[in-house]
């Protein structure tokens, strides 16, 4: 799975894959063609009928590429093995891009729900495998030197309500996320889009022109420095809240 990329955008082939893979594992399993990059992987073992369903949900797309070009804006110039999409060891652990987040989890719900069906315990729900496309936090927007538009900047989720939407119901879900511990709440998470104001002029002429805020930029930061200690406060207060640690 990690040798395999699947960059926001271009989930295609790992997607295909897992649905070849689950296939010969005896579970019922089939590609969810979104358009012709991306599509989910969904599976099921069957039950009874008579009790509740239950949905493994995992995603398929990681949040960098692994191409230089593409990375460079957040990691720089450093050469890291393991934001490449080209699988190793490191001791005992297996190492890549994407591997913790999300292909380990997609391999564990899959090979779980084999487990079940190789044991031969009877269900009574079914069992639904749902790796979807897009569920790395990505929006397309518009930027002052380039734009970050196209299918690689449709993430948050977009796969998830594209398999909702499309026939996928359940009674409960496990999401397969990084991590050691169970818990019972995702992290909440808000964007805004922030305007701030200025006069449009030629620096070397700013103490020419008599005009009121002349430092946009300035003001944004402190804007974004208050709106930071304001949704600090509101999660201290949210209810049921787990701390950090």
């Amino acid at each position: 799975m990690v040798n395999i990329p699947s960059p926001t955008g271009d989930e295609k082939a790992l997607a295909q894959f897992l649905v070849a893979f689950m296939k010969g594992r005896g579970l019922d399993a089939f590609y969810q063609e979104i358009d012709e990059h991306r599509g989910n992987s969904l599976a099921r073992l069957h039950g009874s009928g008579d009790g509740p369903d239950l949905l493994f949900y995992g995603h398929l797309d990681t949040s960098f590429t692994g191409r230089d070009e593409d990375d460079y804006p957040v990691i720089g110039n450093e050469q890291r093995p393991d934001l490449r999409p080209a699988a190793y060891l490191e001791g005992d652990l297996l190492c890549g891009l994407g591997v913790a987040n999300p292909k380990a989890g997609d391999a564990c719900a899959i090979m779980a729900a084999d487990a079940v069906r190789r044991a031969g315990v009877p269900l009574k729900g079914n069992v639904t495998i749902g790796l979807v496309v897009g569920g790395i936090h990505k929006r397309p927007i518009r930027g002052v030197h380039r734009s970050y538009t196209g299918r690689q900047y449709l993430g948050f989720g977009i796969g998830c309500e594209f398999m909702l939407k499309h026939g996928i119901r359940a009674d409960f879900c496990i999401s397969t996320k990084p991590g050691y511990s169970v818990v019972w709440e995702e992290p909440g998470e808000c964007w805004f889009t922030i305007q701030v104001k200025g006069s449009l002029c030629y620096t070397g002429l700013r103490h020419v022109y008599p005009y009121r805020n002349p430092r946009p930029a300035g003001r944004s930061s402190q804007s974004l420095s208050r709106a930071s200690v304001r949704c600090t406060s509101m999660s201290a207060q949210t209810p049921g809240r787990i701390p950090s640690t």
